[in-house]
C-alpha cells in the first residue's frame, strides 16, 4: 500500500497548460493504492475531505480485505516507511489486533529501506502519471477511469472513498475501536 504524490492528482488536470492558467488553484486528490498479488490494484480516491493518518492506512487496508473472496492465514503487508500513516503503534496495534481476532494466524509487516522508497505499486503510479500527462481531467470520475485504463497488465480498480462510504454505511475516517468492532465482524475466512 501506498500513496500518489498529490501534486500529479490535483484537478483540473490539463494535458497542455496555458500560460494564463499556470497559477489556478487545484483540488487535491488523494490517492491510496494497494496491490494484491495475484489479484488486482484497489485505488482509493478522496478530495481530502478527512486526515491521511494511520486511521486512512487501516481504513484503507479493511476495505481492500473486504473486497478479497478469501483471506489467506498469513498476512503479507509491505508498506512505505512513513510514521504519520504506517510506522506507528495505531497500524502496528490494527495488525496485532487481526491475528488476535482470528482473521490472520500470522502478518509479516516490511518497510522499505530509508532512500529505497520505490514499492510495487509506484509503477502503476508512474503509468498513471504518463498518462494523466496526456489527458485532460477535471472531475474525479474521470480520474478513476484513467486510473482504471493507465496499464493492462493488471486487474485495477478506482473508487471513490464517498461512494464507498456510501455503499458499506460506515465512516471512512473512524477511529480504531469503531473499526475493530464494527468492520472486522464482517471479515471471515472462506
Amino acid at each position: 500500500m501506498d500513496a500518489m504524490d498529490q501534486d500529479k492528482t490535483a484537478l483540473p488536470r490539463l494535458a497542455t497548460t496555458p500560460k494564463t492558467l499556470g497559477n489556478l488553484w487545484r483540488v487535491k486528490v488523494g490517492l491510496m493504492a494497494a496491490l494484491v498479488h495475484g489479484v488486482g490494484i484497489y485505488g482509493f480516491f478522496d478530495a481530502y475531505q478527512w486526515g491521511h493518518g494511520s486511521s486512512y492506512t487501516i481504513s484503507a487496508l479493511v476495505h481492500v480485505l473486504l473486497m478479497l473472496d478469501s483471506l489467506p492465514d498469513v498476512l503479507y503487508l509491505q508498506l512505505d516507511n512513513c510514521p504519520g500513516q504506517n510506522k506507528n503503534r495505531f497500524v502496528l496495534g490494527f495488525l496485532a489486533y487481526l491475528i488476535e481476532a482470528g482473521v490472520f494466524k500470522k502478518v509479516k509487516l516490511s518497510f522499505l529501506m530509508v532512500g529505497h522508497t520505490h514499492e510495487d505499486i509506484d509503477q502503476i503510479f508512474s503509468r498513471l502519471s504518463v498518462w494523466l500527462s496526456r489527458e485532460d481531467v477535471f472531475t474525479i470520475s474521470s480520474l478513476i477511469k484513467c486510473f482504471e485504463s493507465c496499464s493492462r497488465k493488471s486487474n485495477i480498480t478506482g473508487i471513490s472513498q464517498t461512494v464507498l462510504t456510501k455503499k458499506k454505511r460506515v465512516c471512512i475516517t473512524v477511529d480504531f475501536c469503531k473499526i475493530s468492532f464494527y468492520m472486522l465482524k464482517e471479515l471471515k475466512k472462506t
